[in-house]
């Protein structure tokens, strides 16, 4: 656990029971796994958005993603049915 004041500082003796009485309180009531377990899902669904959008564009033949998004401005297709399209193309998947 990182101390919340600078390296070489005391904090005083209140402050830092007043830290650790937070702190018990948000391991005794579950809290703290709930952060933790937030904050491991945002990361992981952040990579894995970034991960994907990579790999689609990665496999995507030149243009294509213009050519989508053309349509979309064309009021051909919807947003939604040209990004089913795009990644049934790139993942093999049916929309």
């Amino acid at each position: 656990m990182c101390a919340p004041w600078p390296r070489g500082a005391r904090a005083s003796p209140r402050l830092a029971e007043a830290i650790e009485a937070h702190r018990e309180h948000l391991h005794a009531g579950g809290e703290w796994h709930q952060r933790v377990r937030r904050r491991a899902y945002e990361e992981f669904t952040r990579i894995l958005r970034r991960q994907l959008v990579e790999h689609l564009f990665a496999t995507l033949p030149p243009g294509r993603f213009e050519q989508a998004l053309d349509r979309i401005l064309a009021r051909d297709v919807d947003p939604y049915t040209a990004a089913q399209e795009l990644i049934a193309e790139s993942y093999g998947a049916s929309p």
